[in-house]
Order: C-alpha cells, then sequence, then structure tokens
C-alpha cells in the first residue's frame, strides 16, 4: 500500500499539511513473521503503528516468567511498548505473528503534531495504558494466592 493512501485511507488524515510532514518524515517498512520490532528496555525513537498483518506484545518478568501483554491485528493502530514517552524504555517486546506493514513516524515529529492536535486525548489513553500495563506486570510477578485475592 502506498504512503498516501495510508495516510488518507488507513489513518482517515484531512489536513494536508499534516499529511505533507507524515509523507516527509514517516517511514513505511515491511516485516516477515517471527521478526522483532521491539525489545524490552531498549528505548525507542518512532512511534509505530500497524497498517497490515499482525504482533504480539509480551514482557519477560523480575521472575523470568513471560507476560503475553496483547496481540493486535487492527489496521491503523498505534503498537504501544511503554516506550512511547522520550528517553523512556519499552517495557514491553513487539514481534510479528504474520508478515506485517508498520508505519514508524519519528517521536520528534509525533510530538510536534501532538502538540499541534489531540494532545489531551493522545496523553491520557497513553498514560491510562501505561499504568494498566504496569498494574498486570506487577501482579503476575506476585505468587498465585496473593495474585488471586
Amino acid at each position: 500500500m502506498k504512503l498516501d493512501n495510508i495516510l488518507k485511507d488507513v489513518l482517515k488524515l484531512k489536513n494536508e499539511k499534516t499529511i505533507r510532514l507524515l509523507k516527509d518524515n514517516a517511514v513505511l517498512r515491511f516485516l516477515k513473521k517471527g521478526e522483532m520490532l521491539i525489545r524490552q528496555d531498549e528505548v525507542q525513537s518512532y512511534v509505530t503503528l500497524l497498517i497490515q498483518g499482525g504482533v504480539k506484545c509480551y514482557s519477560i518478568l523480575e521472575n523470568g516468567k513471560v507476560f503475553m501483554n496483547y496481540l493486535e491485528a487492527r489496521s491503523g493502530v498505534p503498537i504501544v511498548s511503554g516506550g512511547e514517552e522520550n528517553n523512556t524504555p519499552a517495557m514491553m517486546s513487539v514481534e510479528t505473528i504474520a508478515d506485517s506493514e508498520i508505519l514508524q513516524i519519528p517521536k520528534k515529529i509525533m510530538s510536534q503534531l501532538m502538540d499541534q492536535q489531540l494532545e489531551h486525548m493522545i496523553n491520557k489513553w497513553l498514560t491510562c495504558f501505561l499504568n494498566e500495563c504496569r498494574e498486570l506486570r506487577q501482579c503476575w510477578c506476585l505468587p498465585t494466592t496473593e495474585r488471586y485475592l
């Protein structure tokens, strides 16, 4: 799929200035099934959107167990790893579960767009999601009885 079609048809963008900014700065990538997109504890320089395919997001917990955070296969959704804020490491790894197409937007461009549009809504959504991930990780590190309670 061409970047112009993705921006208009998948992401439903209408503002020509925003479309032009993303066309000049975003990167469209194709990944094979099983490729690592994000590794836990690495700092990311892009915000990533899934265009086609699917990904699994998982964490390696302090006790060494693997905790599956979520699967995602919806077109146009952000792939959230918990490292979206500047200079914070990813809380989970992201791996493709099918041949996939992703759109990567540099964080500095995303920040610029967030300043112009939707800042409050995106920040609120991201904060809620990250808090939920942290709580789930903490819960899964507890012994079974405490986790049940």
